[in-house]
């Protein structure tokens, strides 16, 4: 039955975007948006009313120790329980991924478009280095 809602949900995504639901997308869940690539996941029996959603920020290649404190800063701020994002580097390919997930039940297709596209952003901004640090963030805000 949930797994009807992923379904659903991915069809409204595509027609959003353009995008063909393929067989290969339902099953892999992998796809480019933005130039970043994405995958999607059915939360299965682990989490059975969630989408979870991998961003590739690109390769680990040479972080230095401030970038590793960065990634590991943004986690304890992208914390919020359910629903939470974190870096991580996988295992399998060596890139760094940002890692969060959408509620299956109350997600739209727009509202998912939109949080990819904040993702695709990020991890753009990473590679091209213009991501705002915590530091920073904390300077704008009138705090340092």
């Amino acid at each position: 039955m949930h797994h009807e809602h992923y379904v659903t949900l991915l069809e409204g995504f595509c027609r959003l975007t353009g995008m063909d639901l393929t067989e290969s997308l339902l099953a892999d869940g992998q796809f480019c948006l933005d130039e970043v690539d994405f995958t999607l996941d059915y939360g299965g029996v682990t989490a059975p009313a969630s989408v979870l959603i991998y961003c590739d920020f690109g390769p680990v290649g040479e972080l230095n120790v401030s970038s590793c404190m960065e990634l590991l800063g943004r986690n304890l701020l992208l914390y919020d329980g359910e629903h939470t994002a974190a870096f991580a580097v996988s295992p399998e390919s060596g890139r760094i991924l940002l890692m969060t997930s959408a509620d299956l039940f109350h997600t739209t297709a727009a509202a998912l478009l939109e949080q990819l596209e904040y993702c695709a952003q990020l991890s753009t901004q990473w590679r091209d280095g213009t991501w705002t640090t915590i530091e920073d963030e904390y300077k704008e805000a009138g705090n340092g």
